[in-house]
């Protein structure tokens, strides 16, 4: 009887520090943030895509940070539009990116303008 208790109380010890270490793992990853810089040259073009890129990210958990709004310069020329996208992880970030729907507003994006779009992952929480 005792060596049953000994056996459940190991495999329960187990269990919870399995589920410990998948917590601690999620915890420490670092997000990732989408920056475009856009420079809109095509206005019609740019306002049938900017409604679109909202639903081809959410599916990624992606999230607007920043949408346009004021820019300021503390150094050098200030962009013209900024946009930041928020994302769990790097590979979410690379994942939407890389999207069958994402890229089917690729070509919608570059007729609306000139863009410089990258990802930069974030300090882990």
């Amino acid at each position: 009887m005792k060596i049953e208790y000994l056996l459940v109380e190991a495999l329960l010890a187990i269990v919870v520090s399995t589920a410990a270490v998948r917590d601690l793992n999620a915890q420490i990853q670092a997000p990732a943030y989408v920056i475009a810089k856009i420079d809109v040259t095509d206005s019609e073009a740019f306002k049938e895509y900017a409604p679109r890129v909202q639903p081809s990210f959410a599916p990624f958990g992606g999230r607007y940070v920043v949408r346009g709004g004021k820019a300021e310069s503390l150094a050098g020329e200030p962009p013209k539009r900024v946009v930041v996208l928020a994302f769990d992880t790097m590979e979410r970030a690379q994942s939407w990116y890389a999207s069958p729907e994402y890229e089917a507003l690729k070509a919608l994006r570059d007729k609306a303008g000139k863009a410089r779009i990258f990802v930069v992952e974030g300090l882990a929480r």
